[in-house]
């Protein structure tokens, strides 16, 4: 009864055990995270998921705690949390105390100048990743620039202020962070981040 109008059928042939266990291993989603014609990510991030990132990557101007510093990515959190700081207000933050991230030599003994939603962003991503600060290539594939480390006893709010504001992260740049993040740590990590 099949004719050529887009009818299907099924086709039921017995397969050994170890071809069904090829077959459930190609099907995994975790073995699917980037398309085999081109590359690019399968998995792109929906809706609100790109919002809430782009959310996370604003930074705003005078807002509460802007120009405050910090000695740990933990304590500016807590600072957050408590209310002192606004999530998108710029910040500094140690970086000797910034765990295993690929800061520079230069860059490990100054202040980075980030957000607290940045931050945040930044705790999904592998360790050995560069931290994210702005979205451009060379921060996603080189290190974080240089332009956001200050010297210890810099007048901090004064430096803030005659730097521009940062772009937030679009559905663009987490496509191209997700394959970014598939090419160096492969699909285990991938699917860390993803999950």
């Amino acid at each position: 009864n099949a004719d050529f109008d887009g009818d299907q059928m099924a086709v039921h042939v017995p397969l050994n055990e170890e071809a069904q266990a090829e077959a459930r291993m190609l099907m995994l989603a975790a073995q699917n995270i980037l398309n085999p014609k081109d590359g690019k990510p399968v998995v792109t991030p929906s809706q609100d998921m790109v919002l809430g990132n782009y959310y996370l990557t604003m930074e705003e101007e005078g807002r509460e705690g802007e120009g405050m510093i910090f000695r740990d990515m933990n304590e500016a959190v807590l600072a957050w949390q408590n209310g002192y700081v606004h999530l998108h207000s710029r910040i500094g933050v140690q970086t000797t105390l910034l765990g295993d991230k690929p800061f520079t030599d230069w860059q490990k003994e100054r202040i980075l100048i980030t957000t607290v939603g940045k931050i945040i962003f930044n705790e999904i991503m592998p360790v050995e990743f560069p931290y994210l600060n702005e979205p451009t290539d060379y921060n996603l594939t080189v290190q974080t620039p240089d332009k956001y480390f200050v010297e210890a006893g810099t007048d901090i709010p004064a430096h803030i202020k005659e730097q521009e504001l940062v772009l937030p992260f679009k559905k663009k740049n987490l496509g191209n962070i997700i394959a970014e993040v598939f090419k160096r740590f492969h699909i285990t990590e991938t699917s860390k981040m993803l999950d």
